[in-house]
């Protein structure tokens, strides 16, 4: 009787153990699945979205910088590791550039044709820096032209760097800034992609792109202030800009006689009280309803020459036209209408 009971004690004893070691290895897997599941984010934009631990629902999370890792502080489970940073590093001398400083090179550039991922050796000196002997220096010398005949291989390669250099060239003539230029790029990008350029003139879609992104971003640039720039006429200007309104689906913002006060008033060189007092009639004038379907150039120069007239600065109709890009009678229009409720 008690080696029957010993026995039974045994084959209990062998049964727990082995439903114990099931639980561990079904817990063990679970977890897992759970560390190496595709929905946790491996990128800095999906990391954002974070907020719960996937294992125990918690939303006590750790953000370990040095690190990179996302911790639980419940369960302890590592919710995500090697989170990266995309923006620039630098050197920190004070405690408000440690604070500001990052971790890694310039971003990305839609100005630079190759994005600014391209690579460059020096072909006379080694790593150390000692100067190579005439025969290795000119094997060296070789290999460096094929490398840079390779990086524009293409066609389309060749043409967006012929493109991308006019385009620095005309984005500094006129002063445009940074963002716009990239926005600029970035639409032209979308041209050769789409196949807009073959046949066509390079760089008429160069400027009918600057003149894209300055409507877009609501910048005042005109496109004879653009044609005077670049090599091409108003009428090839505008002849791409439709075609690409009308292939890419651009739609621009409509403009605004705000928009042109400030540059028209810088270049007739006139004096914040004048600029001030022109803004003053044009809501007058927007509250009455009499800017609705008007040229806003026209309606600009309207405002900004009956300022001119009230507060005694002189300057002619022809200046404000000529500089606001528009028509005399069209300005003189809008001067009529705008005089009465003064």
């Amino acid at each position: 009787m008690n080696l029957l009971k010993c026995m039974l004690n045994i084959e209990y004893i062998n049964v727990v153990i082995l439903v114990c070691n099931k639980k561990r290895q079904d817990v063990i897997n679970k977890m897992m699945n759970m560390m190496t599941q595709k929905n946790i984010p491996t990128s800095e934009s999906e990391s954002e979205q974070i907020s719960t631990c996937p294992a125990c629902q918690s939303n006590s999370l750790i953000e370990d910088i040095k690190t990179g890792e996302i911790i639980c502080a419940k369960c302890g489970l590592v919710v995500q590791e090697k989170k990266y940073s995309l923006q620039q590093d630098w050197r920190a001398y004070s405690l408000q550039e440690r604070q500001n400083r990052s971790r890694n090179g310039y971003a990305l550039s839609n100005k630079i044709y190759d994005k600014g991922l391209s690579t460059t050796f020096n072909s006379g000196y080694d790593s150390k820096g000692k100067k190579l002997d005439p025969e290795t220096r000119n094997m060296m010398t070789r290999l460096k032209k094929q490398d840079q005949r390779a990086k524009v291989n293409e066609s389309w390669q060749r043409n967006l760097k012929i493109a991308l250099s006019e385009m620095s060239r005309i984005a500094n003539e006129l002063h445009i800034p940074d963002h716009i230029h990239e926005k600029a790029a970035h639409i032209y990008r979308k041209i050769l992609k789409e196949d807009l350029v073959r046949g066509r003139s390079i760089d008429g879609f160069v400027s009918a792109a600057i003149y894209a992104a300055c409507r877009k971003e609501k910048i005042p640039r005109s496109i004879s202030d653009i044609a005077e720039a670049s090599c091409q006429s108003e009428h090839d200007i505008k002849y791409h800009y439709r075609l690409l309104v009308k292939e890419l689906n651009f739609k621009p913002p409509v403009d605004r006689p705000t928009k042109f006060i400030s540059s028209l008033s810088s270049k007739l060189n006139l004096n914040g009280q004048v600029e001030e007092h022109s803004m003053r009639i044009l809501k007058e004038a927007r509250n009455r309803r009499l800017v609705v379907g008007k040229n806003p150039r026209g309606v600009a120069a309207a405002v900004l020459y009956l300022a001119c007239q009230e507060k005694g600065v002189k300057v002619t109709q022809s200046e404000v036209a000529r500089e606001a890009d528009t028509s005399e009678v069209t300005m003189r229009k809008r001067f009529k209408e705008y005089q009465p409720f003064l």
